[in-house]
């Protein structure tokens, strides 16, 4: 008897609950759809497993949800409008999007822009200088052809030009790198012959001599790295220069001679070669000129070098 009236409850209690007519009666009643209509009965049955495990003793029923079903999270009513709820429930047509369900920003917010920025890193190759590529320090011994220009010379009253002839000069000169910066000290002696033919236009008064010129000079130059051997270089020097200057003439024993200190001047130009980490051979080109000396006008000169240098 106890069996059958326990039976009786629990077929009534599920009658009453469940089904739509008697739920119709214990609630109010409320626009849900299909899955919420599910959900709600699996919950039911759930809270009704548990009372009867609790009468009978026996272990309640638990409902296993399949893995990667989709949990559906409800937002809580108090923070939503009733339209707002409804819009948010699962379905085949949703009303709203989630963007609906963000906060409104402030007007803070809406009326600040971040500007965008974007990180560019910019890399720019630097090309070693001529310290970094050759060293410090450099001594270039050179040899080269002198072609000076034509010479007036005063001859008693008169003055005749008299003509340069092909010459060489040698030297040895040194100096320190910066960076492409070029400071050097340099010795030279360049030599040539002079000639004149028919002086004051008397045939065979022939007028022969020399000219020799050993300076000194210290030079500011730059050069620029043309790849990791050659270097292109330009340079300026000042100094002073023994200048020794004579002539003979035919027809008469006398030999003039004049020596002096002059002022010395060149402009110079150079292609530097490097085959290997100490030797180098260059080519360059010097414009070279110097003061008069008494009855020598003021000379200058050509000059084209080859030479090989060391550097350390």
């Amino acid at each position: 008897m106890m069996k059958l009236s326990s039976s009786m409850f629990v077929l009534f209690y599920i009658l009453f609950h469940t089904h739509p007519v008697f739920g119709q009666i214990s609630q109010q009643p409320m626009a849900v759809d299909r899955e919420e209509y599910f959900r709600r009965i699996e919950q039911r049955a759930i809270s009704l497993s548990k009372k009867m495990a609790e009468i009978s003793g026996n272990e309640p029923v638990q409902i296993i949800t399949p893995a990667g079903e989709p949990k559906t999270v409800f937002p809580s009513p108090s923070t939503l409008s009733a339209q707002q709820f409804y819009d948010a429930l699962p379905g085949p047509e949703s009303k709203v999007s989630n963007s609906s369900l963000r906060p409104v920003p402030s007007r803070i917010e809406m009326n600040s822009t971040v500007p965008e920025t974007s990180e560019e890193e910019y890399f720019v190759e630097m090309r070693p200088t001529s310290e970094e590529l050759k060293g410090a320090f450099f001594i270039r011994p050179f040899l080269g052809l002198q072609a000076p220009s034509d010479l007036l010379v005063k001859i008693g009253v008169t003055q005749e030009k008299v003509e340069s002839l092909k010459g060489y000069g040698l030297g040895l000169k040194g100096g320190r790198r910066i960076e492409n910066l070029l400071l050097s000290f340099q010795l030279g002696y360049f030599y040539n012959e002079i000639y004149k033919n028919n002086l004051l236009g008397v045939p065979g008064f022939d007028l022969e001599g020399e000219n020799e010129l050993f300076s000194f000079l210290a030079s500011l130059g730059y050069s620029v790295p043309v790849s990791d051997s050659f270097t292109f270089e330009v340079s300026g020097g000042l100094g002073l220069a023994n200048r020794s200057s004579a002539f003979w003439i035919y027809f008469i024993p006398t030999l003039e001679n004049f020596s002096s200190m002059v002022f010395s001047y060149e402009l110079s130009m150079r292609l530097d070669y490097s085959y290997s980490e100490l030797l180098s051979v260059f080519l360059g080109y010097r414009f070279i000129g110097a003061s008069d000396n008494d009855a020598f006008d003021s000379m200058t000169s050509h000059f084209f070098e080859l030479g090989i240098g060391a550097n350390f």
